[in-house]
């Protein structure tokens, strides 16, 4: 079945108040263990949510339901976005990944908002509401903050998807600056953000610039930073040819890019690891590496709903055994 196809007969499912209940009853499991605090955030566990699976922002309580410490909606632009054409999803079965290259699609700061307030009734969320927000200009990703924060626990820009050419401009250290800037001339929640993959040689240039954009996200006030996006690779079988890879071929490099940062963002801002995180080992082994928390997606795809709760129980017994040192 084609993966975007295949995404929607699960929704359906998974989008019923009965459904969602029957899951939460199911799938149960928190230990105090796993307690633990992301960018000021109280946490049931560390196990989150990435971006990308509800994009219209309509679900999210549902997915609560699968036992996430917290779940991230969107990514949402200011205007509605189709996103790029299709075939624009790949399934690499044999390492257990995703190519995507969606491009945002989105319905809107509006019609997100909507979604969300509607949806959210009167009821306090499952657990933390985080919302994904972008844009290829300041004044957009602003308003977008603006409109979302209300209705989140904390906002999470995506300035490094690589299907989108125009978030180069953030890579620039003075426009990201003027834009974290902006928005904390209002904002009154955690603020998130998500880089991409970089190359951590001793000599690579990327480096240095990592260096540089962490001391930035300190000195500006960013609770925590999510490692990494996507990494971009070229296929003939996407329509636009190019996409970001996702799932367990990322892992290793994403580990690497947590030792390498943790050692410079120490207590003073929160990491995220995300990129291959399948099991309890590897989330084990991405806190003990620095990270407060780990987001997946794409293992949601290949393991189905009892992933959150395998890997809780995994994460536990392992750190009975040695616990994470903070």
């Amino acid at each position: 079945m084609d993966p975007e196809l295949a995404q929607k007969c699960a929704d359906s499912v998974l989008n019923t108040h009965l459904a969602a209940n029957l899951l939460e009853r199911w799938l149960h499991y928190e230990h105090p263990a796993l307690e633990t605090n992301v960018g000021g955030i109280p946490l049931k566990n560390p196990v989150g949510l990435a971006a990308g699976y509800d994009k219209k922002c309509v679900m999210l309580d549902s997915i609560s339901s699968l036992g996430f410490g917290f779940v991230t909606g969107g990514t949402i632009t200011k205007e509605p976005r189709y996103g790029n054409a299709k075939p624009r999803i790949l399934r690499i079965k044999q390492s257990r990944s995703l190519i995507n290259s969606l491009g945002f699609p989105n319905p809107g700061l509006i019609a997100a908002s909507e979604h969300i307030n509607r949806t959210s009734g009167d009821h306090s969320p499952r657990s933390p509401r985080v919302l994904s927000i972008s844009g290829t200009n300041i004044l957009d990703i602003v308003e977008c903050h603006s409109g979302l924060e209300p209705s989140s626990t904390a906002i999470e820009i995506n300035i490094s998807s690589p299907n989108t050419s125009g978030l180069l401009m953030f890579r620039d250290l003075d426009n990201l600056s003027e834009l974290i800037e902006s928005i904390n001339k209002h904002r009154k929640k955690p603020l998130f953000l998500k880089i991409g993959p970089f190359n951590v040689s001793e000599e690579s240039d990327e480096l240095e610039d990592m260096y540089s954009l962490i001391d930035l996200c300190i000195q500006k006030g960013i609770s925590a930073i999510t490692i990494a996006n996507t990494r971009p690779v070229d296929h003939s079988r996407l329509a636009v040819g190019h996409g970001g890879l996702s799932g367990e071929p990322l892992f290793t490099e994403m580990i690497k890019m947590i030792k390498t940062i943790h050692p410079i963002s120490g207590s003073k801002i929160d990491l995220i690891a995300c990129g291959g995180i399948s099991s309890g080992q590897h989330a084990y082994e991405a806190l003990s590496s620095g990270a407060a928390a780990v987001q997946l997606l794409t293992s949601l795809v290949y393991e189905g709903p009892t992933l959150v709760r395998n890997i809780k129980k995994e994460l536990v017994k392992l750190m009975q055994l040695q616990p994470i040192l903070t």
